[in-house]
């Protein structure tokens, strides 16, 4: 199905929740063939405002899917095993909500991309933007079978989570992936370990600048998965790594931030790496890191 087909789709979907005024949740969605979003991935032009007159119900909605569809069976373009049509990789939905009415995200001016809309503001109007309430998780859905169960509205399927203690108005299935607005893994360097590291820059294999992808901390023997992978952008010389930079202001950076301050202040924190890929790195035996409580709490937003 060509963009332009799948953006009328979903813009006749979101027509059709508008034309029925109540809170609407995304429960059934099935992704892209072999393809793994970064954490959680926007659906593109998704932002619909409804006015109920009930309460908990009136605002704008988003809607954000996760899952991992790398080495999963598919079906031409569709994730899962569409030829007995119960398969499919677990795809996370949740469904967002921003009490004030009309407070978009302004998609197709300035795309957000999944991770940028939960507890982040929406606008009131177009460019020069009105900040405007925050986005926060109303219902999640926990998709893994083909076709439409519709989470939440017939047993024995239930959401995962209810966070508005509301149910759902209209429930949405997705049986095609849609244009969906993320960082793009697939197109971010992995590597299985630091000899392919090494190897890649020594034959040329790698550019001058990289990405790598830290998507799980072990702290003193114990690991603490990223839910939103900390990026680091590396420059390499032709034989190794020789700088990086890192955000701690993104999502994966203040994850980092928050595992560091579960450890004790002060005190010897052994740390390991693990990368996007499988690559693995430890901290050398000879050196140790301590954690100044105080002023990491303070870069905590």
């Amino acid at each position: 199905m060509h963009t332009s087909s799948r953006k009328a789709w979903l813009t006749m979907a979101v027509a059709a929740m508008s034309a029925v005024a109540v809170g609407c949740a995304i429960t059934d969605y099935a992704g892209w063939a072999n393809h793994k979003t970064a954490a959680e991935s926007a659906l593109w032009g998704s932002d619909i405002a409804f006015i109920t007159g009930i309460p908990g119900y009136d605002g704008t909605y988003n809607y954000t899917v996760q899952y991992n569809c790398r080495g999963a069976t598919a079906t031409g373009s569709l994730c899962g095993d569409f030829s007995t049509g119960t398969a499919q990789p677990m795809t996370i939905i949740t469904s967002y909500r921003n009490p004030v009415i009309s407070a978009f995200t302004w998609y197709g001016i300035i795309d957000r991309e999944g991770d940028n809309i939960q507890g982040k503001s929406g606008s009131s109007t177009p460019p020069p933007f009105t900040m405007a309430g925050k986005f926060q998780a109303d219902w999640v859905a926990a998709d893994n079978l083909t076709g439409c169960q519709f989470y939440g509205f017939f047993d024995p399927y239930v959401l995962k989570q209810n966070f508005s203690g509301l149910q759902p108005g209209i429930g949405l299935c997705f049986t095609f992936p849609q244009e969906e607005v993320d960082a793009n893994q697939d197109l971010q360097q992995s590597f299985s370990s630091l000899s392919d590291l090494v190897s890649q820059i020594w034959s040329g294999a790698l550019g001058q600048s990289f990405t790598l992808q830290v998507t799980q901390l072990t702290l003193n023997g114990t690991p603490v998965t990223l839910t939103n992978a900390l990026s680091i952008s590396a420059t390499q010389n032709g034989v190794r790594p020789t700088s990086a930079a890192v955000d701690f202001t993104t999502p994966g950076g203040q994850e980092v931030l928050r595992a560091l301050l579960n450890t004790p202040a002060g005190q010897p924190v052994s740390i390991s790496a693990t990368f996007a890929g499988g690559m693995s790195l430890n901290m050398p035996v000879h050196m140790s890191v301590a954690v100044n409580h105080d002023v990491l709490a303070k870069m905590v937003h």
